[in-house]
């Protein structure tokens, strides 16, 4: 199999319910392989490098999952293995921010999240938007949406938050 063929399995992963782990186990799998055959000097294409494609895919994954934060450790592991972000990382990020509000908003169990974790959230996706906006790709209109749901989803859940915080000191 090719990086191709990598990248259409850990798309389909990443479209299933708990694919998330499942794509992010594979990539690994995917990552050790390559760099064991190029350390042992064996062909390189017997285990193809990941590319960002195939990263983008696990990004995704954790971003339908609603968790960002791997998401954005998985673009700095991307990145250390000097392969360049594009557009769809950095937008699989924001949406991922953007699913984490909307969730924890929709949640009966969002008590446990704080105003300071709606605004680091908010900040962090603007971080993100900041990185795109230097990338050689630089944003687009699917990103602008992401990040504007990351804001409806975080004044939302900043109204819950700051409504439950007023009613449990009265």
């Amino acid at each position: 199999p090719d990086s191709k063929s990598y990248g259409m399995v850990l798309s389909a992963h990443a479209r299933c319910t708990d694919g998330a782990e499942a794509a992010a186990n594979l990539l690994e799998r995917m990552e050790t392989r390559y760099n064991t055959a190029k350390t042992e000097g064996n062909d390189p294409k017997a285990h193809p490098r990941p590319n960002v494609v195939c990263y983008n895919a696990v990004m995704n994954a954790y971003a339908r999952a609603g968790r960002p934060k791997d998401a954005v450790e998985l673009l700095e592991r991307m990145e250390a293995h000097e392969i360049e972000a594009d557009v769809v990382s950095y937008t699989s990020i924001l949406d991922g921010y953007a699913r984490w509000l909307e969730a924890s908003a929709s949640s009966k169990k969002n008590a446990s999240v704080t105003e300071s974790d709606v605004l680091d959230a908010i900040a962090n996706a603007e971080d993100i938007m900041i990185s795109l906006e230097r990338s050689k790709d630089g944003p687009n209109v699917v990103a602008y949406n992401a990040l504007l749901k990351v804001y409806l989803n975080g004044a939302k859940l900043l109204g819950q938050v700051q409504g439950d915080a007023e009613s449990s000191s009265s």
